[in-house]
């Protein structure tokens, strides 16, 4: 059962206007984060894992000021108290997390929400919050890490798209790389996340920030 304490107000959680909002960099530390803001993504999510409070908070702290400096939107992975806290854009949950997130804090904090979905029956639940956007994932098979959901398909994430899109942004996630970049694009989505797609050690990381560069200008579609 999704944890709203009281009552979440009838307004949603805020909202992208035009809903392009590009590419979406998902990072696990301060390096990858300064490169990828200074090379001029303007979207990124820090991602930290098997670390204590206190280290969180103080990579948030830093993470801040650097996508700040560089008007750059922030959101933080899972620990939405320290978003509270530090007034970072956003947070991002995971289904599991729904059960337990004080979704009347991060509103009242005026905190954009973005929620994973794999299925139907995930974004039926995520969209009762009326969130910033909702990712599906993954649409590709990707060794990021282990999934235990088969991949969703192109013909999913147009579905996504056509369903829930006129409500809010929908984020297209997983195995996406220069191969079928182009293709995730003409579905119509708003938001197109890279986890490793973009580190410099990639193979193919120039091709795929071309093409993202070739979207937002030209915004491409059906």
């Amino acid at each position: 059962m999704i944890n709203t304490r009281n009552h979440l107000s009838t307004s949603p959680f805020p909202k992208y206007p035009d809903k392009h909002l590009g590419l979406y960099a998902v990072v696990d530390n301060l390096g990858w984060l300064t490169y990828l803001a200074q090379l001029g993504v303007r979207m990124i999510q820090l991602r930290l894992k098997n670390q204590s409070l206190a280290q969180i908070r103080s990579q948030a702290i830093l993470a801040q000021e650097i996508c700040a400096r560089h008007q750059v939107k922030l959101y933080i992975n899972d620990y939405w108290q320290v978003a509270i806290e530090q007034g970072i854009h956003g947070v991002h949950l995971g289904q599991e997390d729904m059960d337990t997130a004080d979704f009347v804090s991060i509103q009242k904090a005026g905190l954009y929400l973005g929620l994973s979905t794999h299925n139907h029956a995930e974004a039926e639940r995520a969209m009762t919050l009326s969130p910033s956007y909702i990712a599906l994932g993954p649409i590709f098979p990707t060794s990021t890490k282990t999934m235990s959901f088969a991949p969703q398909g192109i013909a999913r994430l147009r579905e996504w798209v056509q369903r829930y899109g006129t409500q809010t942004a929908i984020c297209a996630i997983g195995g996406i790389n220069s191969q079928n970049f182009i293709e995730v694009a003409q579905t119509g989505v708003h938001a197109i996340a890279m986890v490793n797609g973009l580190r410099p050690e990639q193979p193919h990381w120039e091709c795929n920030w071309l093409l993202y560069q070739q979207w937002q200008a030209c915004k491409i579609s059906d």
